[in-house]
């Protein structure tokens, strides 16, 4: 039959300066390395979308799109052309015409894609009949993405370096927050008047929530230095009362919360119902929070998943443990700060730990967390397992043990 050469048009469509970029970055496109598949091209995207600013939308819209290129289509003698319909992208993004249009338009203006247009504007390919490979297509080039590999890799190791110094901030925030707290008790308890102790407490915790989970990294390192000079200086003026007065008690010269393992009760605000002073538990269980605990963890670690078991299966929680030796309650605490970072509300957070328990909960948001790569949208997923958790089909242990499987089969 010969050598079959494919054909590729050039867009015909407006031209703007983001869609000449595009082409051009295409351009450079000479086929993927051996060692390097349109799996790795996706994740190392996905990984790099928030870090670069790129809309879920749209990369859900990328994921959907790599669905129809095919691994022959990332060789050095093709190109990866996709032509999908908009009626197909419209089943499969769930968005109606004019939003499948915006959207291809943004994937353009991000430099993600480039049009290839046929000259009657039709979206079709042809492929070989014996070796697959594309002949002939009009519709969207996806070399970009494979271009800027190197981009998306170093944007996501950028992400997980801000994600580990924004951990370690929260950290010492928190520490900060709960010594202030403590310098603010002691002081009231023991009636020293040499200022308003409560309104001192109250402006430093409002400094604390100012440095939340969505504000930029310097801000909330120059509210962590701030905060912790405010807490230095009420220790420095507490321990100098006590002295005074000759009543210090022996553990007045530092009030440093115990960070490792008797650490004062987690603070249980985003998990309880409202207009109650109960903690949630499976099935709404008044339990005494002891007790729930105990029989909330006691599930869990009767299939062997304990606390240091889902952090060898979810690394991504490590950086939030500080405690040599981690109990549910840090797991928790490390959820709770990794579902933010994954995209999940307060609100999915609060009905999982709501209907699944809290310790169960954070257990879900760790399998999320070892998955992300795979799920399209973290706080779906997780409300999915609350559904599930919900009607008694949820099997936490399962999933562990296929993460645990899969560790083992990575390392053979």
């Amino acid at each position: 039959m010969g050598d079959v050469y494919p054909k590729f048009a050039a867009g015909l469509r407006r031209i703007s300066p983001q869609s000449v970029s595009a082409a051009a970055t295409a351009e450079r496109f000479d086929g993927l390395p051996a060692d390097r598949s349109r799996g790795q091209v996706l994740a190392a995207f996905k990984r790099a979308a928030p870090q670069l600013g790129i809309a879920p939308r749209l990369r859900d819209a990328v994921d959907v799109l790599m669905s129809y290129s095919q691994p022959q289509d990332w060789a050095a003698d093709s190109r990866p052309i996709v032509w999908p319909s908009n009626l197909a992208l419209q089943d499969q993004l769930g968005l109606c015409r004019r939003q499948v249009q915006y959207l291809l338009r943004d994937l353009v203006a991000e430099g993600l894609i480039v049009p290839v247009d046929s000259p009657t504007g039709r979206r079709w390919g042809h492929r070989h009949p014996s070796t697959g490979k594309i002949v002939e297509a009009y519709g969207f080039d996806l070399s970009p993405l494979a271009v800027r590999f190197d981009e998306f890799q170093a944007a996501a190791e950028r992400g997980r370096e801000e994600r580990a110094l924004r951990a370690g901030l929260r950290r010492r925030l928190t520490i900060a927050r709960k010594a202030i707290r403590q310098i603010g008790d002691a002081a009231l308890e023991h009636d020293l008047a040499d200022r308003d102790w409560e309104a001192w407490t109250r402006e430093a915790l409002r400094m604390a929530r100012e440095a939340g989970e969505e504000t930029p990294i310097d801000t909330i390192k120059a509210g962590v230095v701030a905060l912790e000079g405010v807490r230095k200086e009420g220790e420095t003026a507490l321990k100098a009362a006590f002295l005074s007065q000759e009543t210090a008690p022996s553990d007045a010269a530092n009030c440093t919360p115990i960070t490792t393992t008797n650490q004062p009760p987690a603070d249980k605000s985003a998990t309880r119902k409202p207009d109650s002073g109960e903690g949630c538990s499976p099935g709404g269980s008044t339990l005494p929070p002891e007790d729930r605990s105990v029989s909330e963890s006691a599930e869990l670690e009767a299939h062997k998943i304990t606390p240091r078991f889902v952090l060898r299966m979810s690394p991504t929680l490590q950086p939030y443990v500080i405690s040599q030796r981690p109990t549910w309650t840090h797991i928790v605490d490390a959820a709770d700060w990794v579902r933010a970072d994954l995209g999940i509300s307060r609100h999915a957070w609060t009905e999982a730990c709501s209907v699944m328990g809290r310790y169960a909960a954070a257990a879900a948001v760790a399998v999320i967390a070892a998955k992300s790569a795979e799920i399209r949208s973290a706080g779906g997923y997780l409300r999915a397992m609350t559904d599930r958790a919900r009607s008694g089909d949820l099997h936490l242990s399962k999933s562990f043990y296929g993460l645990a499987e899969r560790q083992r089969q990575q390392l053979t």
